[in-house]
């Protein structure tokens, strides 16, 4: 069962990452403006801690295609050159809360968003959460600007929620007992959050 899943996983996200590539390419300050102009919204990004929201890393902004959901990000002083974890959260803010007997950057955002409830982490090629994005890198000297694809989301379907950075790059899979919300397999501790607008 487990070699199934991981042989869908390798082949499906080829196709999706070619149709990526192709959008990505048209997105220069030459590409003309479509017709019917595509649905889009831009969101702040903070640094989030224990403390509350920060300073301001930066934009992201979303946008609809033929092929899903552009999350085009302008982020800058995001540190060293990796990938980091991003998903769409429940909740449409970055403020801390208390869990686990402790406060936890981000946690009021609650967890991925999941509106089928299918607690599978599985990807944004493969049936699962809908939160699950794919991860964003940073490059060297910090900045992240690199756009990725999330095929199974429109912008209006994320609207009014958060969408949180994490600390390290998402493996997918399982969520296990030691991994917690706050620092899992699933991207690490929340660093750095904004809230999609509803308009």
């Amino acid at each position: 069962m487990q070699c199934t899943r991981t042989l869908s996983r390798t082949t499906a996200a080829p196709s999706v990452l070619a149709g990526a590539a192709a959008l990505i390419a048209s997105l220069g300050p030459a590409a003309a403006p479509a017709a019917n102009e595509a649905a889009t919204a831009t969101l702040t990004v903070h640094r989030i801690s224990v403390q509350g929201v920060g300073n301001s890393v930066g934009a992201i902004t979303l946008r609809d295609s033929p092929h899903g959901m552009l999350v085009i990000p302008n982020l800058t002083g995001m540190g060293e050159a990796r990938p980091h974890a991003a998903h769409i959260h429940e909740n449409g803010t970055c403020r801390p809360a208390e869990r686990d007997g402790g406060m936890v950057a981000g946690a009021a955002a609650g967890g991925h968003y999941d509106p089928a409830d299918t607690g599978e982490y599985t990807g944004p090629y493969l049936p699962g959460a809908l939160g699950d994005l794919p991860n964003l890198y940073v490059e060297p000297g910090g900045r992240s600007t690199i756009p990725v694809l999330a095929p199974r989301l429109s912008v209006k379907d994320v609207r009014g929620h958060a969408l949180m950075i994490h600390a390290r790059a998402d493996r997918y899979g399982p969520r296990t007992a030691e991994h917690g919300h706050g620092d899992h397999a699933h991207g690490g501790a929340r660093a750095y959050c904004g809230v999609v607008p509803e308009r």
